[in-house]
């Protein structure tokens, strides 16, 4: 049993895109969010900190979206508006290397 187990969140800006408006500039950024472990290999979850990780990465959506609006009240306060376009939640395996 491993005493470590890891659950990363990876955040990519991956595409940007500048356009001129009445006014100003339009960016339109896209950013990925991917979440991965170590530590979670299915043969070996029997201690508590595999539990939190598990808990952590099941509700690893609900936390993009709470640090999602988080980003947008922040920008917001300074006179910024962000839209989030889509949102896709794929699942990927349990470990990453």
């Amino acid at each position: 049993m491993s005493n470590k187990v890891q659950v990363i969140f990876t955040f990519e800006l991956v595409n940007r895109e500048e356009k001129e408006v009445q006014g100003g500039v339009e960016v339109l950024d896209m950013v990925t969010a991917s979440v991965g472990s170590k530590g979670l290999s299915k043969g070996c979850q029997s201690g508590p900190q595999h539990l939190y990780a598990l808990i952590l990465k099941r509700n690893s959506p609900n936390i993009i979206r709470f640090l999602t609006d988080e980003v947008k009240a922040s920008a917001g306060k300074f006179g910024f508006e962000i839209n989030t376009i889509s949102e896709e939640i794929t699942e990927t395996p349990d470990n990453i290397h």
